[in-house]
C-alpha cells in the first residue's frame, strides 16, 4: 500500500507543493532575517559612531590624556556596557580592551573565537596614536540562532503536515480510483448496468463519474436498440422470406408457363420489399453516422409541401380521407431537397396509411424569427404519450402482431433526416389524432 501511495500522481503533486511551500518559507524567512540583521547592524554602527564622535570632541579640546580619562570614566560608570575601547601609541602599546585594529581607518569586523564578533571604528590621531571604539554583535548572532531554529521548526512542520496530508489525500484518491477500476472491469466483463460510484461530494470525481455514467446510459440504450432492431429484422424478414421460399418451392411443380411467370413476378416483388427494408436501414445508419453527403442549398419548404400534397391527395381520397394544405407564407431552409422530400413523404404516407376513412390530414407551415415549423396533423386514432418516443426507433410499430404492411422504418428514417438538418421531429397530441412537428432553426 505504501509503494502505491508513493507512486500516485496526487501524492507526488502534494510532495512537490510542500517542497515549493517550504522553499518559499525559507526564502521569506531569509529575507526577513537579512532585513532585521541589517537594521540591527545600522543601529550598532550608529551607537559606535555616536560614541566615537563624543570622545573625539574631548580629544580635540584637551588632547590624548583627556581622551584616555574620559574612556576610563565611561568604563567605571557602565562596567557591563557592550562598548569596547582601544588606544594604541606609536610604539604599538595598547590601552584598555584588546581590539585588533586594522591598518586603515574606518569600519571593520573583528572575528573572535568563543566570543561575539566586533564592529570596530578605527581613527588615527596625532603623534602616531590610534583610537578605536567597538561594540559586540551579540544581538545579531542571537538573532541568527533564533532564525535558524525557527526556520528548522517551520520546514519540519510543513514537511510533516504535507506528508500526512499527502498520505490522507492519496488514500482517498486511491479509493476513488479503485472504485472506478472495479466498475470499469465490470463494464468490460459485459455488465452494462454497472455505473461509476458517485459520492455526492460535487467534486471532479463526481463530475467525471456522472459523465461516464451518461455515456454508459447511452451505450446501454444503443445496445438495447441494436437488440430491438435485430429482433425487428428477424420478425419483418421472416414472413416475406418464408413466403418467398414457399413460392419458389411451388414453382417446381408448376407446368404452366403463365403460372410460373406470375409466381416469379410475385417472388420478385417480395424480394423488392425485402431489399427496400435493407435500403432503409442502410440509409438510416449512414445518416446517423454522417456518411451521407447532403446538399446545403436553400429549399422552398412551402413549395415542397405543396408539391407532395398534390401527389398524395389522390391516395388519401381513395382511402376516404381528406388532405388539406394551409401555407400562407414562404419559408426557406438550408438543406438537401431530395432528403427533405423523403422526410415529408414518409410523414404524409404514415398519416394516410395508419388512419381510416373520414380522417382529415392537414399540412401547415409556421415561420417566426428565421425559424420555421412544418406540421402534419391528423384526426385519426392518435398515439399514446408513452409510445411516441419509441415510434421514432427502427422497427417500432403500433401493430405488434406485424400483420399490417410496412417495416416500421418510415418515422425512424424521417427522424434521421431531421437530425442531419439540425431539426427536431416532435410527436404531439392533436386532440384527436397525432400532430408531427418538424422544427427548423435559423442557426441550423
Amino acid at each position: 500500500m505504501m509503494n502505491k501511495l508513493l507512486r500516485t500522481a496526487r501524492f507526488r503533486y502534494t510532495a512537490i507543493s510542500a517542497l515549493i511551500f517550504a522553499i518559499g518559507a525559507v526564502l521569506v524567512s531569509a529575507l526577513l532575517y537579512f532585513g532585521v540583521r541589517e537594521s540591527l547592524e545600522r543601529q550598532i554602527r550608529g551607537q559606535v559612531d555616536s560614541e566615537a564622535r563624543q570622545l573625539m570632541g574631548d580629544y580635540r579640546d584637551e588632547g590624548i590624556n583627556e581622551l584616555i580619562h574620559d574612556i576610563r570614566e565611561r568604563l567605571e560608570r557602565a562596567s557591563d556596557s557592550r562598548m569596547l575601547y582601544a588606544v594604541v601609541n606609536a610604539e604599538g602599546e595598547q590601552v584598555f580592551d584588546a581590539i585588533e585594529l586594522t591598518v586603515a581607518d574606518g569600519w571593520s569586523v573583528q572575528k573572535r573565537a568563543g566570543a561575539p564578533n566586533l564592529i570596530v571604528l578605527t581613527t588615527s590621531l596625532a603623534d602616531g596614536y590610534r583610537f578605536a571604539v567597538a561594540s559586540d554583535m551579540r544581538s545579531i548572532e542571537e538573532l541568527a540562532v533564533a532564525f535558524r531554529q525557527t526556520i528548522a521548526f517551520a520546514v519540519f512542520g510543513i514537511g510533516a503536515v504535507s506528508i500526512a496530508a499527502g498520505f490522507f489525500v492519496s488514500r482517498r484518491f486511491l479509493a476513488r480510483i479503485e472504485g472506478f477500476r472495479r466498475s470499469a472491469e465490470s463494464v468490460g466483463a459485459g455488465s452494462l448496468a454497472t455505473r461509476m460510484p458517485v459520492e455526492g461530494a460535487d467534486d471532479d470525481f463526481d463530475a467525471l463519474a456522472q459523465i461516464i455514467n451518461r455515456m454508459l446510459d447511452h451505450i446501454e440504450q444503443l445496445m438495447n436498440d441494436v437488440r430491438y432492431v435485430s429482433a425487428g429484422i428477424a420478425h419483418d424478414l421472416r414472413t416475406p422470406l418464408g413466403a418467398l421460399k414457399r413460392r419458389l418451392e411451388a414453382m417446381e411443380t408448376m407446368e404452366s408457363a403463365d403460372d410460373m411467370r406470375e409466381a416469379a413476378r410475385e417472388a420478385a416483388q417480395m424480394l423488392e420489399e425485402t431489399l427496400g427494408t435493407f435500403s432503409a436501414l442502410l440509409k438510416i445508419s449512414e445518416l446517423d453516422a454522417g456518411k451521407t453527403a447532403i446538399e446545403q442549398k436553400p429549399v422552398d419548404l412551402g413549395g415542397l409541401i405543396h408539391a407532395l400534397a398534390e401527389a398524395f391527395a389522390p391516395v388519401a381520397e381513395d382511402r376516404g380521407q381528406r388532405l388539406d394544405v394551409s401555407i400562407a407564407e414562404e419559408a426557406w431552409v438550408n438543406g438537401d431537397r431530395r432528403l427533405l422530400s423523403q422526410l415529408f413523404s414518409n410523414l404524409i404516407e404514415n398519416a394516410i396509411r395508419h388512419n381510416g376513412a373520414g380522417t382529415e390530414i392537414r399540412l401547415s407551415l409556421e415561420s417566426e424569427g428565421g425559424d420555421c415549423t412544418a406540421i402534419i396533423a391528423d384526426t385519426g386514432a392518435g398515439v399514446a404519450p408513452e409510445l411516441r418516443e419509441d415510434l421514432l426507433k427502427p422497427f417500432v410499430r403500433l401493430d405488434e402482431s406485424r400483420m399490417t404492411p410496412g417495416s416500421g422504418l418510415g418515422l425512424s428514417l424521417a427522424a434521421s433526416i431531421a437530425r442531419r438538418h439540425h431539426a427536431a421531429l416532435i410527436l404531439e397530441d392533436n386532440e384527436p389524432g397525432l400532430r408531427v412537428r418538424v422544427h427548423f432553426t435559423a442557426s441550423g
